[in-house]
């Protein structure tokens, strides 16, 4: 039996969107797929929700679930950046054109405010995404996200682990940006925790081999450093150890350098990844 396990708002959110029960069988085969945090899966989740938008196409999950996938596949590099972002511009607005006040959508528009560099209106919508639905672990989660990126790292590791109270099955990047987020603070013993545990899940997932090399070195841990850039350099050949400002703010900075510098992962191929060492 294939079971998925999720939070009762969650549940509660699809639900209340889909009226076909047509809709409702494909809606949760993309999202199956989606859960399965991988590129080729990543892709078929968003034909599922395409389908889901032919049949209901005044309802906004269909809008809203495509634009999360494109979201997802941006930030952890499947995709083509330019490709991604218009694409998930594109369903944000269809999105907010339907329903501006939809908890998911909120989510989705916060994380395209963060990959453009609009840190200030991203962090709004995800406040607002929390105030619609406070039970809602995907809101807490792009809060979570957007206080890192701003430098309140403090708060991101707060609302980061009101995510994981509300559902605490998570997936690449969610152990990633809360990884990132222990980092930030100083927290290297949590941060390897988290990052050990989403490598071990996700041993292809690039981001997840750098977290864990660069909380060890910030440890002065040379020994199992040395053990940990093993399996990093497997998966990306051309890795390079950079050094960067103290994390603090990324407000009008670029794509990259706004995706990159807080550790998280960055919009290109995992073959050009840097590990970058937070000074």
């Amino acid at each position: 039996m294939d079971v998925e396990l999720i939070s009762g708002e969650q549940g509660k959110h699809r639900r209340s969107k889909i009226k076909t029960a047509e809709a409702r069988v494909i809606l949760y085969k993309g999202i199956h797929q989606f859960y399965k945090f991988e590129k080729f899966a990543n892709v078929t989740s968003r034909r599922y929700f395409e389908d889901v938008i032919s049949i209901e196409p005044d309802s906004v999950l269909g809008y809203a679930w495509v634009a999360n996938a494109w979201a997802f596949a941006l930030i952890v590099g499947f995709e083509n950046p330019a490709t991604a972002v218009k694409a998930l511009s594109e369903n944000v607005d269809k999105c907010l054109a339907i329903d501006s006040n939809d908890p998911l959508v909120l989510v989705n528009e916060s994380y395209l405010r963060a990959v453009t560099s609009d840190l200030d209106r991203g962090l709004e919508a995800a406040k607002k995404a929390v105030e619609v639905s406070p039970n809602f672990d995907d809101a807490w989660f792009a809060l979570g996200w957007l206080q890192m990126l701003c430098g309140d790292s403090p708060g991101a590791i707060r609302s980061l682990n009101c995510a994981v109270e509300l559902c605490p099955i998570l997936g690449t990047l969610q152990l990633g940006v809360l990884g990132t987020a222990y980092r930030n603070v100083g927290f290297y013993d949590d941060a390897i925790v988290t990052f050990r545990s989403c490598a071990t899940r996700f041993p292809d997932f690039v981001h997840a081999h750098a977290g864990l090399c660069v909380s060890t070195a910030k440890r002065r841990d040379a020994r199992n450093l040395r053990n940990q850039l093993t399996p990093l350099r497997l998966l990306s050949k051309q890795t390079r150890i950079l050094s960067h400002r103290p994390v603090t703010q990324w407000r009008g900075s670029s794509r990259k350098v706004c995706l990159s510098e807080p550790g998280c992962p960055c919009a290109r191929p995992a073959t050009k990844t840097d590990v970058v060492l937070p000074t």
